[in-house]
């Protein structure tokens, strides 16, 4: 029998920590289909379940509680080498793993470019998820997301503020809602929207496709304003108060004497600052 390797760890890491193969998959940047299959796989190497699947959640077997209990412990160690390893290096080279959601992923992909033309030696890699990276196992060096409650393990910088408000496009439906699936039924803008969509509503899995779904005339959806503004709708109301909310860029406290992630939060998060500063519409 072949032992669980690190790829194994990761696998019944992510469905540990998701619950389930969908939010595995996209904490795994894998489909659904491979999740199944590499559990699968896994499972019948063991000769034992590690999961009981049962609705969609997965819940681990005694065996499987054992594995997590393991692999939780080795990618914290191997995620707390790599950091000191990366530390270490002094020079403004290597690689560089940055995650963002689809909705900030036009506006970061710009404030990137004088970065990357100033420091051509460091390799970048952008991953686009909603689920937020597990920066103790080293998933991604530096998070941009917009939270209003930043995890208290990670340190980082407020780039900006940012308002929601309910918007609409001239055609199609107003009076119907586009709001966000179950799959990001944290999101605070998700929670309100759906409180008020009373059935009438199409559910989409993503804000941008949201704000797609928005402009194409399906309903109205509530949205950020650095959103909205790149889409052809307009406001319904003013900024709502309760779902205000921020743009942070997060990092672990390992990196914070790491010389490429000081000079990206400082220099990227400047370049973000000023692009997010461009108004929005009002109502």
């Amino acid at each position: 029998m072949k032992d669980p390797d690190l790829d194994d760890l990761r696998l019944v890491a992510a469905l540990a920590a998701g619950r389930g193969a969908r939010h595995a998959a996209q904490a795994l940047g894998a489909h659904v289909a491979t999740v199944y299959r590499r559990l699968q796989a896994l499972e019948a190497r063991l000769g034992q379940p590690l999961f009981e699947r049962a609705d969609g959640d997965f819940q681990p077997t005694p065996a499987g509680a054992e594995l997590i209990t393991a692999a939780a412990d080795v990618l914290a160690r191997l995620g707390a080498l790599q950091r000191r390893l990366a530390a270490d290096d002094g020079r403004l080279v290597g690689d560089l793993s940055v995650t963002t959601t689809d909705s900030l992923l036009p506006i970061l992909s710009r404030a990137l470019v004088p970065f990357q033309a100033a420091h051509p030696e460091v390799r970048l890699s952008l991953t686009v998820s909603n689920a937020m990276a597990d920066m103790a196992r080293r998933d991604a060096d530096v998070a941009v997301r917009p939270t209003a409650t930043p995890p208290e393990t990670l340190m980082g910088r407020k780039v900006a503020a940012v308002d929601f408000a309910v918007y609409g496009s001239d055609v199609g439906a107003p009076e119907r809602w586009v709001v966000l699936d179950d799959s990001l039924s944290a999101v605070p803008s998700a929670r309100w929207a759906k409180a008020r969509a009373e059935g009438a509503a199409v559910q989409v899995n993503s804000m941008w496709a949201a704000a797609e779904a928005c402009a194409a005339g399906l309903g109205r959806a509530v949205l950020p304003g650095y959103l909205a503004r790149l889409f052809p709708i307009a406001p319904l109301s003013p900024p709502i108060a309760e779902l205000e909310s921020a743009v942070w860029m997060l990092f672990h406290p390992d990196h914070k004497t790491t010389p490429r992630v000081r000079y990206f939060v400082r220099e990227v998060s400047d370049a973000l600052k000023a692009l997010l500063a461009a108004p929005s519409p009002g109502p």
